[in-house]
């Protein structure tokens, strides 16, 4: 599952063992989250140039939409139907692709299960969105910190984690949350996963990971894994797990975590992975790079250059003008005659959301 990016990484930039803390509220240019839809293809969602979508069938991401707000967070429903939390609120995708809104608040993210929906509101909390009524979900039990990831079980179960407040259940029809700490240890939690025999996982920061199984009452640390700082997990269908990491590289098992594997060439801060069908894999880095998974060896994926391109305009003057995402950049054409060491290429200057 996907970190929530903005509201952990504070934290993690002011650790005792980092020398620079990065303010709240600089986010990536690049990838924003990885989400495998129902028909296991990949979304791949940006901060400027909008949705692309990448499917098994053939393996090259390809720009799929542009988006109406700078996006937090995307999940998708039973039905395969999308939803995207941003900054201007929560919204939904409707059968045309048109994103129609469902509140109005910042939203940090959405996480859907079966029935219904819960998402994040800045400053809000958590609600339960279900046959279009949305209702705040109870606090009572719960720590007054930011839920830091959250899943509904099929249960109608509601599963939060918090960084350093561990992991809390919230059973159907309750009114109070019941701490689920026993047996774990480390309580910085980043990320939850589920699996499809029902397993949880929470990944920790400094503790590697953990899994409560279906009839045990506590958790169990992975003691195999030699990775500790855990940013990201994902569990495909077939049991297969991906984690991510700050700067311990990219780690799989194909067992259910007795064995693990790491061989990425990828040491930089994990945002977010995906496990798709036939050992197919993402995963996306703090500085907005793509990488895949497959035939068992990570590359990194070129996705942005070329497949974003909006509009082209060409002045009486010779000014070119491309639209790219939310980023227009210009030059002049033809160059001036100059000297063999004058680029080769035209001197492109960019303008983003109207600033220079």
């Amino acid at each position: 599952m996907t970190i929530e990016w903005s509201s952990w990484r504070r934290a993690l930039w002011c650790l005792p063992l980092v020398l620079v803390c990065v303010p709240a509220g600089i986010a990536s240019a690049g990838v924003v989250q990885l989400l495998l839809t129902s028909d296991d293809c990949l979304l791949v969602l940006t901060q400027e140039q909008g949705l692309f979508r990448e499917c098994p069938e053939d393996l090259r991401p390809r720009w799929q939409a542009e988006l109406p707000e700078r996006p937090a967070a995307a999940t998708e429903t039973g039905t395969g139907q999308l939803w995207l939390a941003t900054r201007g609120g929560l919204l939904r995708q409707d059968p045309g692709g048109d994103w129609v809104p469902v509140a109005a608040a910042a939203a940090a993210w959405v996480r859907c299960g079966a029935a219904h929906c819960v998402a994040k509101f800045w400053g809000r909390g958590l609600h339960r969105l279900d046959r279009g009524e949305i209702s705040r979900v109870t606090t009572e039990g719960l720590p007054p910190i930011p839920v830091q990831d959250a899943l509904l079980q099929s249960d109608g179960s509601l599963i939060a984690a918090g960084f350093g407040t561990g992991v809390y259940r919230l059973g159907p029809g309750s009114q109070r949350w019941e701490p689920l700490h026993a047996g774990l240890d480390n309580r910085q939690v980043l990320a939850l996963a589920e699996s499809p025999e029902s397993s949880l996982y929470a990944a920790t920061f400094g503790g590697g990971l953990y899994r409560l199984d279906p009839g045990q009452q506590a958790w169990a640390r992975l003691e195999n894994l030699p990775a500790t700082d855990i940013t990201a997990i994902a569990v495909a269908s077939d049991g297969h797990i991906l984690l991510g990491t700050r700067r311990q590289g990219l780690w799989w098992s194909t067992d259910a975590g007795s064995h693990w594997s790491s061989d990425s060439g990828v040491d930089g801060l994990i945002v977010s992975v995906a496990l798709g069908p036939a050992g197919l894999g993402w995963a996306a880095d703090d500085a907005g790079e793509l990488y895949r998974l497959s035939d068992a060896q990570w590359r990194r994926v070129a996705f942005r250059d070329g497949f974003a391109t909006r509009a082209v305009a060409v002045d009486d003057e010779g000014t070119i003008v491309i639209l790219q995402g939310r980023t227009l950049f210009r030059t002049r054409y033809p160059l001036p005659a100059t000297g063999p060491s004058s680029p080769r290429r035209p001197p492109w200057t960019t303008q983003r959301n109207g600033s220079q």
